[in-house]
């Protein structure tokens, strides 16, 4: 029950890592200084090529804040053409326009099918012509009458001459 005999053991095992820390330690520290020589040295050549770099960068960013003010010049310019333009267009393309609608309602107006929806009709012989007159068909002839949402086939049944003569 000797209190030295109890410690015993604890106390060469801390002897022995006492010796293997004053081992290693001395190691270590050596290999930590070398590795921070080679940090050094590579920091030391770093500077020079990061002052080349940050002159770069900034060279480019003057050629940009260079580029954005010429940008925005030529925006403003570009805006007040398109209102100019927006303007003489539409002082060209008023009665540009209006001309345009009254061509297309004489357009409409002469159109075969503007015709045929007022409720006249086309006569058409048996090879296509247009039949003008009575005397273009006889009894017997068959004929096509297009009307505004088709044709009609038919055959003359018989001829009545109007008892105007225009001819």
């Amino acid at each position: 029950k000797d209190p030295r005999s109890m410690f015993a053991s604890d106390l060469i095992t801390l002897d022995i890592v006492h010796d293997r820390l004053s081992r290693a330690l001395p190691a270590n520290i050596e290999r930590d200084k070398t590795r921070l020589a080679a940090y050094a040295s590579r920091l030391s050549v770093k500077p020079a090529a990061f002052d080349r770099a940050s002159a770069k960068l900034e060279n480019y960013s003057s050629r940009l804040r260079s580029s954005t003010a010429s940008l925005d010049r030529n925006t403003l310019r570009l805006s007040a053409q398109c209102d100019r333009l927006r303007e003489v267009s539409s002082k060209l393309l008023t009665p540009a326009q209006h001309e345009v609608a009254l061509k297309a309602g004489r357009l409409h107006d002469l159109s075969p099918l503007a015709t045929l929806s007022r409720g006249y009709a086309i006569a058409r012989d048996g090879e296509g012509r247009i039949v003008k007159c009575v005397s273009a068909l006889s009894p017997g002839d068959t004929f096509e009458v297009t009307v505004a949402d088709g044709g009609i086939c038919a055959t003359v049944d018989s001829i009545r001459a109007s008892e105007r003569s225009d001819s």
